[in-house]
């Protein structure tokens, strides 16, 4: 079914991106530690910091280091959600053209647009600034310090200067599958969105569902509900709706969209976890 192989594409793009800031080519850890991590978080209310730490316990097992697999997660995390961001710029040419686009849309739009701007700022400076990343590093000392009641020995800061310079490198060095596996990502979702408009029988042209799907992600991000459930479908059928839609499609190509981009990789991430349990054994 096209929604699923949309999916499917959408994860494969998140685990090359992580390889790619992992300097690894393994596929099956990091696809296992994605897919489990990623359930957790959408299975609990306030998943995502259980989901966060599920993936680099995992990594952590499969021989990763732990401090250069978190700098790694982090610079993926920021690079995924800023590309979610930019994609409001692929839309401009059809404003340019004339299309008629709800204004609400447009402002979520242009909000989506200046939230990259900040975000993709913080990535750059944590990517680049080696006055961040030590002051950063210096902060988790104290921090450490303070609770231990004791000075610290081993510094942070060393530690994560090397993991940043490791991942920068990873990054800079395959930025060519880098950048189409972060916009891969997003754009398949959103191709999964729109096979869900497709399949119900709505005709909306694809630059505003583009906003609508920009809009509804961000609703997703927020901890209302374990992995937005219910919030999301709401918030998404309703800008569906101000993006051409009829109700009733919008409600119908919700549900269908959530089928696969959120209740289908649950009992995937159940399955990765056991397989992967398999070949490194359970947690301590």
């Amino acid at each position: 079914m096209p929604i699923f192989l949309f999916e499917a594409a959408a994860f494969v793009s998140m685990w090359e991106l992580m390889r790619v800031a992992l300097g690894t080519k393994a596929w099956f850890d990091v696809a296992c530690a994605q897919l489990a991590g990623n359930a957790l978080s959408r299975a609990l209310p306030g998943g995502v910091a259980t989901g966060g730490a599920t993936q680099l316990g995992m990594l952590r097992r499969a021989g990763f280091d732990p401090t250069t697999t978190t700098t790694a997660l982090t610079a993926v995390g920021l690079l995924s959600t800023a590309t979610l961001f930019v994609l409001p710029l692929l839309a401009v040419p059809a404003l340019l053209f004339g299309l008629a686009i709800d204004s609400r849309l447009v402002r979520g739009g242009i909000v989506a647009a200046i939230v990259a701007v900040f975000l993709l700022s913080g990535a750059s400076a944590l990517l680049l600034s080696d006055r961040v990343v030590r002051g950063f590093g210096r902060a988790i000392d104290w921090t450490v310090a303070k609770v231990r009641r004791r000075r610290v020995t081993a510094h942070f800061t060393t530690e994560i200067l090397e993991a940043r310079d490791f991942v920068r490198s990873s990054l800079a060095d395959s930025w060519q599958r880098a950048v189409p596996a972060a916009f891969g990502n997003q754009l398949f979702d959103y191709g999964a969105l729109t096979m869900s408009l497709f399949a119900v029988g709505a005709r909306v042209d694809p630059a505003p569902v583009l906003l609508a799907f920009v809009v509804a992600s961000v609703l997703a991000m927020i901890p209302l509900t374990p992995g937005g459930l219910g919030f999301v479908e709401a918030g998404l059928t309703g800008t569906l709706t101000l993006a051409g839609a009829s109700a009733a499609h919008a409600v119908l190509a919700t549900l269908l969209y959530r089928v696969f981009a959120y209740w289908v990789p649950l009992p995937a991430g159940a399955l990765a976890s056991t397989l992967f349990a398999r070949r490194h054994g359970s947690s301590s």
